[in-house]
């Protein structure tokens, strides 16, 4: 169904149409649920990514580190379970705590199954999302900090502190990926990030004390973070 006259904008057509085709699935497989397991079924809906639709002149996130690309849905779901809106920044890894944590509180589990799964939760980097959202440790800040890979390859980075959202620090994993700061209370659709392949310039470029500082702490946390995680899964490229 092309939903656009001028073929420059087939893309887009195509795309909107592919949103079409998946949603009408969805809406077989929920009336299935709703014949008789829906209050035996959580419903989880989450996107992997998200898009950087025609104004930015991208449809796709391959290598494309703007922050559209980086907002999803997720929703969870069960007819038992009350509304609840979070409006605190979050990541998909906190979506096997909040599972977890759903099957303990609701009783699903046999007491040792209950103490397993409480010990499992201790694994996880992401919190669960029915608790109130913890984004400092009383002895540090590592907690609040969320790291994000979703282009393809791992080129780069994105990193973001739940306690200032709005600052927003891309970091080249690969030669050839550029460094990128925004403060999103200034710029939300990112049309003027902070851009330079080299980090000490991008430094230098950034006059606001405050930003700086952050973007700082940024690196330190995030050359942590790495090499925890290359320990972890002793991923050594």
């Amino acid at each position: 169904m092309p939903l656009v006259g001028n073929g420059d904008w087939a893309m887009l057509s195509n795309y909107l149409n592919s949103i079409g085709y998946v949603d009408r699935w969805l809406a077989k497989i929920m009336d299935i649920l709703e014949e008789g397991v829906a209050d035996k079924t959580l419903v989880i809906l989450v996107g992997d990514h998200g898009l950087s639709i025609a104004e930015y002149l991208s449809f796709t996130p391959y290598h494309n580190p703007l922050i559209t690309n980086f907002h999803i849905p997720l929703v969870i779901s069960h007819p038992a379970l009350p509304v609840i809106n979070i409006a605190d920044p979050v990541t998909s890894i906190q979506i096997p705590p909040t599972v977890l944590d759903l099957l303990i509180e609701t009783d699903t589990f046999s007491k040792c199954k209950a103490t397993a799964a409480r010990d499992m939760l201790r694994n996880y980097e992401g919190q669960s999302l029915l608790r109130p959202q913890m984004n400092t440790f009383g002895y540090g800040e590592y907690l609040g900090w969320q790291f994000t890979i979703m282009n393809p390859g791992g080129s780069s980075l994105a990193v973001r502190n739940a306690n200032e959202p709005e600052m927003r620090l891309i970091v080249p994993l690969q030669s050839g990926s550029e460094w990128h700061f925004t403060d999103l209370q200034d710029d939300p659709h990112e049309k003027q990030p902070l851009v330079s392949f080299d980090y000490q310039d991008l430094m230098s470029r950034l006059e606001d004390q405050m930003q700086r500082a952050w973007a700082e702490r940024a690196v330190q946390v995030t050359e942590l973070w790495i090499g925890e995680n290359r320990n972890r899964y002793r991923f050594k490229p």
